[in-house]
């Protein structure tokens, strides 16, 4: 459902009236329609439909109110989802030293600490 956008599948802004939905859907509609793209010596079995199955999908989910209001916050949750990550904050003490990187001059460049699991 979400590995695509409805929006940009119908070409539209995500701010679009339900007029300017419906537009789109009809000259797109139209334009992929299997009636008019089937040509006799291909099988109907053949993808020819797959992109007109993808306008119908978007119009149906955002004609309806309650469904693009859905389908709304299920797109920005996976984008908090995809753009989160997990920080911690610790402190330097709670941290054990396991390892003490020095240079030529024996002088410690840097030190590796681990945070023990709980």
């Amino acid at each position: 459902l979400l590995s695509m956008s409805f929006y940009k599948t119908l070409g539209v802004d995500k701010n679009a009236s339900l007029e300017a939905i419906k537009q789109s859907y009809h000259k797109l509609a139209l334009q992929h329609h299997p009636d008019r793209t089937f040509n006799a010596n291909e099988s109907k079995d053949d993808n020819k439909n797959e992109p007109f199955l993808q306008i119908q999908e978007a119009y149906e989910i955002l004609s309806d109110a309650h469904k693009k209001k859905q389908y709304d916050v299920q797109i920005k949750q996976q984008q908090i989802a995809n753009n989160s990550s997990i920080s911690y904050h610790v402190k330097l003490t709670e941290c054990e030293l396991i390892d003490t990187e020095k240079d030529d001059s024996a002088k410690v460049v840097s030190n590796v600490y681990e945070y023990p699991c709980r």
